[in-house]
């Protein structure tokens, strides 16, 4: 079965803000882009293997650790 993320306004917009605040400390994109890499790698990892995060007190939600980031995630059922 196909595996899909949705990411939440909140999500998007928490993201751009992490990568535009390293963008603007550094002076450069080169660490937004690793970060960038970092996060999609952890997406794919989620996608491929959805409990593959920490649990966390709440039912089928987890997290995945990206450096000094937490990625939340809520496993879905779309039966």
């Amino acid at each position: 079965m196909a595996k899909r993320v949705v990411w939440s306004e909140n999500a998007k917009n928490s993201r751009r803000e992490i990568l535009e605040y390293w963008f603007k400390r550094n002076g450069n994109k080169d660490y937004s882009k690793k970060l960038s890499e970092k996060f999609n790698k952890a997406i794919q990892m989620i996608k491929e293997f959805n409990y593959i995060g920490i649990a966390t007190d709440y039912e089928n939600v987890r997290a995945m650790i990206v450096e000094d980031y937490s990625l939340f995630y809520e496993i879905k059922s779309l039966l």
